[in-house]
Protein backbone atom coordinates (compact mmCIF):
# COMPACT_ATOMS: atom_id res chain seq x y z
CA UNK A 1 0.00 0.00 0.00
CA UNK A 2 1.38 3.44 -0.97
CA UNK A 3 2.10 5.98 1.74
CA UNK A 4 -0.35 8.85 2.09
CA UNK A 5 1.46 11.89 0.65
CA UNK A 6 -0.99 14.16 2.50
CA UNK A 7 0.00 12.70 5.90
CA UNK A 8 1.31 15.46 8.19
CA UNK A 9 4.57 13.52 8.56
CA UNK A 10 5.45 14.31 4.93
CA UNK A 11 6.80 17.62 3.63
CA UNK A 12 3.98 17.78 1.09
CA UNK A 13 1.38 16.99 3.76
CA UNK A 14 2.67 19.79 6.01
CA UNK A 15 2.76 22.20 3.07
CA UNK A 16 -0.86 21.37 2.26
CA UNK A 17 -1.87 22.24 5.83
CA UNK A 18 -0.85 25.89 5.41
CA UNK A 19 -4.16 27.79 5.59
CA UNK A 20 -2.92 31.36 5.04
CA UNK A 21 -1.62 32.62 1.68
CA UNK A 22 1.93 31.72 2.78
CA UNK A 23 3.82 30.04 5.57
CA UNK A 24 7.03 28.21 6.44
CA UNK A 25 7.76 24.54 7.11
CA UNK A 26 11.01 22.77 7.90
CA UNK A 27 12.28 20.59 5.06
CA UNK A 28 15.57 18.76 5.40
CA UNK A 29 16.69 21.06 8.20
CA UNK A 30 16.01 24.32 6.34
CA UNK A 31 13.01 26.66 6.14
CA UNK A 32 10.77 26.26 3.13
CA UNK A 33 8.50 29.12 2.05
CA UNK A 34 5.11 27.68 1.08
CA UNK A 35 2.70 29.65 -1.07
CA UNK A 36 -0.60 28.09 -0.05
CA UNK A 37 -2.81 26.92 -2.88
CA UNK A 38 -2.88 30.21 -4.76
CA UNK A 39 -4.54 30.46 -8.13
CA UNK A 40 -1.31 32.05 -9.38
CA UNK A 41 2.04 32.81 -7.74
CA UNK A 42 5.21 34.35 -9.16
CA UNK A 43 8.77 35.29 -8.28
CA UNK A 44 10.16 38.57 -9.64
CA UNK A 45 12.98 37.74 -12.05
CA UNK A 46 14.49 41.19 -11.43
CA UNK A 47 15.04 40.30 -7.76
CA UNK A 48 18.61 40.52 -6.50
CA UNK A 49 20.48 38.08 -4.23
CA UNK A 50 19.77 40.53 -1.35
CA UNK A 51 16.09 41.22 -2.08
CA UNK A 52 13.38 38.91 -3.39
CA UNK A 53 9.79 39.66 -4.34
CA UNK A 54 7.09 37.01 -4.52
CA UNK A 55 3.51 37.65 -5.61
CA UNK A 56 0.31 35.74 -4.91
CA UNK A 57 -2.44 36.81 -7.28
CA UNK A 58 -5.67 36.59 -5.31
CA UNK A 59 -7.80 37.91 -8.16
CA UNK A 60 -7.30 39.59 -11.53
CA UNK A 61 -9.43 40.95 -14.34
CA UNK A 62 -6.94 40.97 -17.21
CA UNK A 63 -4.82 38.41 -18.98
CA UNK A 64 -1.86 40.80 -18.64
CA UNK A 65 -0.80 39.50 -15.23
CA UNK A 66 2.77 40.78 -15.76
CA UNK A 67 1.47 44.36 -15.84
CA UNK A 68 -0.65 43.68 -12.74
CA UNK A 69 2.42 42.36 -10.90
CA UNK A 70 4.43 45.43 -11.96
CA UNK A 71 1.70 47.73 -10.59
CA UNK A 72 1.50 45.70 -7.38
CA UNK A 73 5.26 45.97 -6.83
CA UNK A 74 5.20 49.71 -7.51
CA UNK A 75 2.14 50.57 -5.40
CA UNK A 76 1.70 48.06 -2.57
CA UNK A 77 2.54 49.56 0.80
CA UNK A 78 4.85 47.08 2.49
CA UNK A 79 4.80 46.58 6.25
CA UNK A 80 7.61 44.84 8.11
CA UNK A 81 6.68 41.62 9.92
CA UNK A 82 8.49 39.68 12.62
CA UNK A 83 8.95 36.73 10.24
CA UNK A 84 12.31 35.80 8.75
CA UNK A 85 13.41 33.31 6.12
CA UNK A 86 16.73 31.62 6.87
CA UNK A 87 18.22 30.80 3.46
CA UNK A 88 20.96 28.12 3.52
CA UNK A 89 24.24 28.02 1.60
CA UNK A 90 23.45 27.30 -2.03
CA UNK A 91 20.56 29.74 -2.16
CA UNK A 92 16.83 29.30 -2.44
CA UNK A 93 14.83 27.39 -4.95
CA UNK A 94 11.22 27.49 -6.01
CA UNK A 95 9.61 24.08 -6.42
CA UNK A 96 6.13 23.86 -7.86
CA UNK A 97 3.63 21.15 -8.52
CA UNK A 98 0.23 21.14 -10.14
CA UNK A 99 -1.89 19.65 -12.84
CA UNK A 100 -2.66 20.47 -16.42
CA UNK A 101 -4.74 18.70 -19.05
CA UNK A 102 -1.97 16.11 -19.60
CA UNK A 103 -1.53 15.24 -15.90
CA UNK A 104 0.79 16.35 -13.11
CA UNK A 105 3.54 18.87 -13.67
CA UNK A 106 6.48 19.67 -11.40
CA UNK A 107 9.45 21.93 -11.73
CA UNK A 108 12.22 23.77 -9.96
CA UNK A 109 13.69 27.24 -10.34
CA UNK A 110 16.93 28.14 -8.58
CA UNK A 111 16.77 31.59 -7.00
CA UNK A 112 20.18 33.25 -6.62
CA UNK A 113 20.38 34.15 -2.93
CA UNK A 114 23.00 34.89 -0.33
CA UNK A 115 22.95 32.59 2.68
CA UNK A 116 21.50 34.12 5.84
CA UNK A 117 18.37 35.66 7.30
CA UNK A 118 15.92 37.62 5.19
CA UNK A 119 13.37 39.90 6.86
CA UNK A 120 9.84 39.74 5.48
CA UNK A 121 7.63 42.69 4.60
CA UNK A 122 4.16 42.20 3.14
CA UNK A 123 1.54 44.31 1.46
CA UNK A 124 -1.60 43.94 -0.59
CA UNK A 125 -2.28 45.73 -3.85
CA UNK A 126 -6.04 45.94 -4.16
CA UNK A 127 -7.50 48.09 -6.91
CA UNK A 128 -10.90 47.47 -8.45
CA UNK A 129 -11.26 46.48 -11.26
CA UNK A 130 -7.52 45.76 -11.65
CA UNK A 131 -7.06 42.92 -9.18
CA UNK A 132 -5.76 41.91 -5.78
CA UNK A 133 -2.15 40.83 -5.20
CA UNK A 134 -0.32 39.83 -2.03
CA UNK A 135 3.27 41.10 -2.22
CA UNK A 136 6.01 39.39 -0.18
CA UNK A 137 9.40 41.13 -0.02
CA UNK A 138 12.35 39.39 1.60
CA UNK A 139 15.35 41.65 2.31
CA UNK A 140 18.70 40.34 3.54
CA UNK A 141 19.21 41.24 7.19
CA UNK A 142 22.36 43.23 7.95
Amino acid sequence: MAADILAPETDYGRACQIQSPFGFISVGGVDALVLSDPPLAAWDLSSTPEEHYFFVLLGWNSVDTDALIDRAKAHAILTATDQCWDVPEGGARMIFAGDDSDGSIVGRIDIPSLAGKYNLSTGVYNLVPDGRVLVLCFRKAV
